[in-house]
């Protein structure tokens, strides 16, 4: 996420998504949830928010948050990588977090919960509005550049929040899909996170 200004902590609502794929020999199980993710500053990160929504369900874990933070020509860049453990019992793949604005959202973002610098609540729409979801990125020299391993931002065509929006409404009935999110990859970078087997995912 980019902003104008840094915030200490953002609650972003998200859908929990895995597609099958076309092929039947790849043993890969559809995988449905609604979670929220607890984002903090560099400094400081809510470890009881992110344990108490850590185990997303019997098998799959969300944990050992690291929190990313860079201020370059007065934009600021924050981002956390989660581990993800697959111990579901199936393979899943394109294991993705897709953006949902949900009632108690901010401004039609998926994200509420905003506090600024000195701890103060944020409650100004326009300010949720102007934080970009993106890539990570670190400073080299006077410029932003995207850190490969951590680029797991994704922009979804309008057909396919259309399928997903029907799931979601089964799910949260207050629930609206926006069109971007994030994919979990495996060590080696592919979007198969097999049963067994520890990824990573950066939201940014």
């Amino acid at each position: 996420m980019k902003s104008q200004q840094l915030w200490l902590v953002a609650c972003l609502g998200m859908l929990l998504s895995a597609c099958q794929l076309i092929n039947p020999s790849d043993d890969i199980q559809p995988y449905q949830d609604v979670i929220e993710l607890h984002l903090g500053d560099h400094v400081h990160l809510d470890e009881q928010n992110v344990a108490t929504q850590a185990l997303i369900n019997s098998g799959l874990r969300f944990s050992n948050p690291s929190t990313s933070f860079e201020a370059l020509n007065n934009i600021c860049y924050l981002s956390t990588t989660y581990i993800v453990d697959n111990n579901t019992g199936a393979n899943l793949a394109n294991l993705s977090l897709v953006a949902l604005n949900r009632a108690d959202s901010v401004g039609g973002t998926a994200i509420r919960g905003l506090r600024g610098a000195a701890g103060n609540p944020v409650t100004d729409p326009a300010i949720y509005r102007s934080i970009q979801p993106g890539n990570r990125v670190i400073a080299i020299g006077n410029s932003p550049q995207v850190v490969a391993g951590a680029a797991d931002f994704q922009v979804f065509l309008t057909a396919e929040v259309a399928n997903l929006q029907a799931d979601v409404t089964a799910l949260a009935a207050d629930a609206r899909v926006l069109e971007y999110g994030y994919v979990v990859r495996n060590m080696e970078g592919g979007r198969i996170l097999r049963d067994g087997e520890t990824g990573t995912v950066t939201i940014a």
